[in-house]
């Protein structure tokens, strides 16, 4: 399965949950996932978080995750459809990382 981040995903993640100053267990997991090909970051984001240690880090990885916009938008139908649901909701994505990550 491929996730697709946008840009609150992020932001709600390193301000709520998860710092990348103190919790740098996730974000090493966040980039494992991305070195497997199973996340993926579009463009957009990337425009948008444009300061701080997100955007530090997310320069430091552009390698590991960009994805032009278009070809993120051209695979979401797949990746909903074999979800069985219309959009994956923000709630739902973060509980699911949260329980998927490595203790």
């Amino acid at each position: 399965m491929i996730y697709f981040l946008d840009t609150n995903v992020l932001i709600d993640a390193d301000q709520l949950h998860f710092s990348i100053r103190e919790r740098r267990d996730y974000w090493n997991w966040l980039l494992s996932l991305g070195k497997k090909g199973q996340l993926k970051i579009p463009k957009s984001v990337y425009d948008e978080v444009n300061a701080g240690d997100l955007a530090n880090w997310l320069k430091a990885h552009k390698d590991v995750f960009f994805c032009k916009t278009e070809e993120c938008l051209a695979t979401l139908p797949k990746v909903t459809q074999a979800l069985g649901v219309p959009y994956l909701t923000l709630p739902t994505f973060m509980w699911e990382m949260r329980h998927t990550m490595p203790k």
